[in-house]
């Protein structure tokens, strides 16, 4: 780009009051059971999970399906009609959590996250 700019905006500026963000730090070996614990403490309504892995996508979608959550994965390997598929799934509220690794990592349009 020969004339590009800019845009910044105070750190303020970038917090919305009906999200709430959390982040937790937890020996490895502890992530699964920790994102549980949540989940059956609190009452979750949309959420998104950023992981590290597929791999371990994988086995927390299994995990959270076994325990009754509608959750879904998606990475970016697959094909556009997928994940549009299950990114409307989530805005209809028909799926309520996403396991993802960066696909999602510069946003999402939906209202509720």
């Amino acid at each position: 780009m020969t004339e590009a700019q800019q845009i910044k905006m105070k750190k303020e500026k970038l917090h919305l009051d009906h999200i709430k963000q959390f982040e937790y730090r937890c020996k490895p070996k502890e992530k699964v059971q920790f994102i549980m614990d949540v989940f059956n403490t609190c009452k979750m309504t949309q959420t998104v999970i950023f992981v590290n892995t597929k791999s371990f996508a994988e086995t927390l979608h299994r995990l959270m399906t076994k325990n009754g959550y509608k959750s879904h994965i998606l990475f970016g390997n697959m094909d556009y009609q997928e994940r549009d598929e299950i990114i409307d799934k989530f805005r209809k509220q028909v799926v309520h959590v996403i396991i993802t690794t960066n696909m999602l990592a510069r946003g999402i349009d939906v209202p509720e996250v």
